[in-house]
């Protein structure tokens, strides 16, 4: 894959890092998984990490989209909220099951591990 972007750093005096980044990596492929690209923007003001789109696609099946915050000292989730719309790839369905489409969302807050988490998910003309 090509990755493309950028990073904006500024120096602070009360952070230890503060940037802004706007990333995309076109064309990844492993055994397991093919995206056409993946976006990741949002910022890092230490110790928040905030992930204001994450986004991939696969080729000819469906889109994720990711969002949310994360505190890196006391490992806590806030406003999370992710959705997949689309067809699963043929690699992670089991063979003679087929999804027409998958539409999922859902969205998650607390302190690693013990989050809080929701999810909605609709299976479309399932067939097996």
């Amino acid at each position: 894959g090509q990755l493309e972007g950028t990073v904006t750093a500024r120096p602070a005096v009360d952070e230890l890092v503060n940037a802004d980044f706007a990333v995309q990596v076109n064309g990844f492929a492993s055994e397991l998984l093919n995206v056409d690209r993946l976006n990741l923007d949002g910022a890092l003001h230490w110790p928040q990490l905030i992930v204001s789109n994450a986004s991939f696609s696969f080729p000819d099946a469906g889109a994720f989209r990711l969002g949310g915050e994360l505190q890196l000292l006391d490992r806590s989730l806030t406003n999370v909220h992710w959705s997949y719309r689309g067809a699963l790839p043929t690699n992670l369905v089991p063979a003679g099951l087929s999804l027409e489409t998958v539409t999922a969302s859902g969205t998650a807050s607390g302190r690693w591990p013990d989050l809080t988490h929701r999810t909605e998910l609709a299976v479309m003309r399932p067939d097996w």
